[in-house]
């Protein structure tokens, strides 16, 4: 690395590093996320004041990510003696100019003691000597990537996530940061080897399982746990089964449900954490129609119904309704497989078809109750953003309405059982898509609802348009379950359709084994 100059900008004298003297505004305090105070004597003269510091941050937080997706990679190099003492180094486009990973941290747990908001707010800033060297580089990948690329297209977002995990990582440097670089180092795994990744999983699980024995740090272990859900979803190498996630969320429903019956409360950190992991465990449940395992009504407090989520937007509200959505969908697959076998078994008996008639006529009833839910729900009001920024999530929370009616409408009207379900359900795909536009940041948490209106097209011109979408939310939320979820649509439901075969997608998510199960 060059040594410093003497003509740096103020910001990087101070902080006693590098600066790569750009004007007039200097890029390294750009990614390192801090407002640049200008140069001293430059002609220039420019110096950024306080007002200007969420733009810069802004700018700071495209540049990262454009950097890191194009040009960051691992390399790891293990001595010849055989001692692992693994030493990481990030190459980036202009790595002379990039601030080490220590120098990234300590800016960023300043930044979010004094900016996150108060709910989640980290105490002063203290050493990360316990942070092994070779995870620095992997954390400040995460830094750089995870945040903005997995939550909603908001600077407020990226802070109040840093914010979280950072008070967690100073409470606890060693299990945190040992999370954090394993999700860091899932974004440029394929440079690594799968025996250390998997090796990290099973050190992160040890120690989990110890933090959850203690009983006394109940968002350290959400957290935790929430972590390693993140590894899955950015992992490429991630089973297609989902049977990790599913087991991740499974063990966060119990550790919540002894809580609960130990009287205790969670504070608001780890609900926060909780709200991550209830969105993952609405989307496997619809999409393998079945009932949740965490209960809403846990982390939905008045603090998240009147403000938008980092997942979930406006729609925290709606979660609720969508679980009793996955419950009814399951006791309708449940229904349904019951009277396939009795069909099967030619059993016409007077009691059996009358068990069948009350069963149905109750799940008309609670369709009819979801459905007045939906049709009078609305999004929740924020009061705190613009009406340039809420516009993107009001359009998130109505396409996710529209598809939980879609999808309600579908239960009872299996694709392909007559052509004029079929084309009711085409018009309402048609306002789902609608209502799914703008850049691929704005649109990359509509994965689910375009899922289910991707499945009702087709003219080969709205696949097309469809299709588009799927490249837009993968370009933006670079996971295996974006690929996974078009590649269903595309290579199944689709190909199923114009053959003339079942093409009800309720059925081939259950039977299929390369489906969306975590979208």
């Amino acid at each position: 690395m060059a040594i410093r100059s003497r003509k740096g900008c103020i910001s990087c004298k101070q902080a006693k590093i590098k600066c790569d003297e750009v004007h007039p505004t200097c890029g390294t305090c750009a990614r390192r996320r801090r407002p640049c105070s200008g140069y001293s004597g430059s002609a220039s003269g420019h110096v950024f004041s306080p007002r200007r510091s969420s733009t810069t941050r802004a700018g700071a937080k495209r540049r990262m990510s454009a950097t890191s997706d194009t040009s960051s990679t691992i390399t790891t190099q293990t001595p010849d003696h055989g001692q692992n003492d693994e030493k990481a180094i990030i190459h980036t486009r202009n790595s002379t100019t990039c601030p080490n990973a220590a120098d990234y941290m300590k800016s960023m747990i300043l930044q979010a003691s004094t900016e996150a908001p108060s709910i989640i707010r980290g105490p002063c800033l203290i050493s990360l000597n316990e942070v092994l060297a070779a995870d620095k580089a992997f954390i400040e990948v995460y830094f750089m990537r995870h945040p903005s690329e997995m939550i909603m297209d908001n600077d407020f977002f990226v802070q109040e996530m840093n914010g979280a995990v950072i008070s967690l990582l100073q409470q606890s440097p060693t299990a945190v940061g040992d999370s954090l670089a394993a999700i860091g180092e899932s974004y440029v795994k394929d440079s690594m080897d799968l025996a250390l990744v998997l090796n990290r999983k099973m050190r992160l699980l040890r120690r989990l399982r110890l933090i959850n024995e203690d009983g006394s740090n109940p968002e350290l272990v959400l957290m935790l746990l929430l972590a390693l859900c993140g590894v899955e979803l950015v992992d490429p190498r991630s089973d297609d089964g989902g049977t990790a996630l599913s087991a991740l969320i499974a063990n966060a429903s119990i550790i919540l449900e002894v809580y609960r019956r130990q009287g205790k409360k969670l504070n608001g950190m780890a609900k926060y954490f909780v709200r991550g992991l209830a969105r993952q465990d609405l989307l496997i449940s619809l999409s393998r129609m079945q009932r949740t395992k965490i209960d809403p009504h846990i982390w939905l407090d008045e603090y998240s119904m009147s403000h938008a989520d980092r997942l979930m937007g406006f729609t925290t509200t709606l979660a609720p309704i969508l679980s009793k959505l996955s419950a009814l969908a399951e006791d309708v697959s449940f229904a349904l497989d019951n009277r396939s076998i009795t069909d099967r078994k030619y059993d016409t008996a007077e009691s059996t078809l009358d068990d069948i008639a009350v069963e149905y006529s109750y799940l008309l009833e609670r369709e009819a109750a979801i459905r007045a839910q939906l049709m009078a729900w609305r999004p929740i009001r924020d009061s705190s953003m613009s009406i340039q920024v809420s516009q993107k999530f009001i359009l998130h929370a109505y396409a996710w309405r529209a598809a939980a009616l879609l999808y309600l409408f579908r239960l009872f009207n299996r694709p392909g059982s007559s052509t004029k379900a079929d084309t009711e359900a085409l018009s309402m795909a048609y306002e789902i898509v609608a209502q799914i536009s703008g850049s691929p940041q704005e649109i990359k948490l509509c994965l689910w609802p375009l899922f289910i209106a991707a499945c009702e097209v087709e003219r080969p011109e709205d696949r097309l348009h469809v299709s588009r979408l799927f490249d837009d939310i993968h370009q933006a939320r670079p996971m295996a379950t974006t690929r996974r979820t078009k590649s269903f649509c595309v290579e199944q439901v689709w190909p199923a359709r114009d053959s003339g075969a079942n093409w009800d997608w309720m059925f081939l998510t259950r039977t299929a084994c390369n489906g969306p199960i975590s979208l």
